[in-house]
C-alpha cells in the first residue's frame, strides 16, 4: 500500500436533493462495497449534459442529453432508480 493512501473507513452522505453524479456516486459505493451509503432516497435523476453550445458573449449553455445505464438495473436504467 503506498505510503500517503487513505486507509480507513468510508461511507457516502446522500439526499434527497442529489442527482446525476451523486447517482454514479450511490451506485459504486454499493457495487464495490466502499462503505455504507447514508441519508435519504435520491430524486432519481441520472441525465449526462454536454457544455458545447457556446454563445455570442462568451458564455455557454447545456441541454440534457443521455440517461445512465447499468446492466444490473431494471431495464438497464440509472435513472427514477433513487
Amino acid at each position: 500500500m503506498p505510503s500517503h493512501a487513505f486507509n480507513g473507513y468510508l461511507a457516502a452522505l446522500i439526499n434527497r436533493q442529489g442527482g446525476s453524479d451523486c447517482e454514479t456516486l450511490a451506485l459504486g459505493f454499493k457495487q464495490f462495497k466502499l462503505g455504507p451509503v447514508i441519508g435519504t432516497r435520491t430524486w432519481g435523476g441520472w441525465v449526462g449534459i454536454r457544455g458545447d453550445k457556446p454563445l455570442r458573449d462568451g458564455g455557454m449553455i447545456t441541454q440534457p442529453e443521455f440517461g445512465g445505464w447499468d446492466p444490473k438495473a431494471p431495464l438497464g436504467s440509472l435513472r427514477a432508480m433513487g
